[in-house]
């Protein structure tokens, strides 16, 4: 189940180098410009999702996941920090997969890979 989760999730996440973004522009999948700096658990005591600032980003957009690709939540912020809502967390401890998408000021946009954390209540 878990392969399959991780399948479902990367297909979704993975563009073309030149595929068009939801905002419209061209995105770059996979790059080492987008850096996660979460892992591990995301719980009461450290509820945020961050990472580091990515170079002509004018937002950025936080996805996540179950392991079967089921969207948790999704928000656009210009900060680096993602407070994960409350409800996201109250369930029953589970895996997760978190990505971002830096959206470039010029209307392109650079993707994350994926990465595995847990959600505790």
């Amino acid at each position: 189940m878990l392969a399959a989760g991780l399948g479902f999730y990367a297909l979704g996440r993975q563009r073309a180098p030149t595929g068009i973004d939801d905002a419209g522009g061209v995105t770059r999948s996979g790059s080492e410009d987008v850096r996660l700096v979460s892992e591990g658990a995301i719980s009461d005591q450290a509820p945020n999702l961050v990472w580091r600032s990515t170079t002509g980003a004018a937002t950025y957009v936080i996805e996540l996941r179950r392991e079967d690709g089921t969207l948790l939540t999704r928000g656009t912020t210009t900060d680096t920090v993602f407070a994960v809502p409350d409800s996201v967390r109250a369930g029953p401890a589970s895996n997760a997969y978190w990505a971002l998408t830096a959206r470039l000021s010029d209307g392109t946009s650079l993707a994350s890979p994926a990465r595995r954390i847990r959600l505790t209540p």
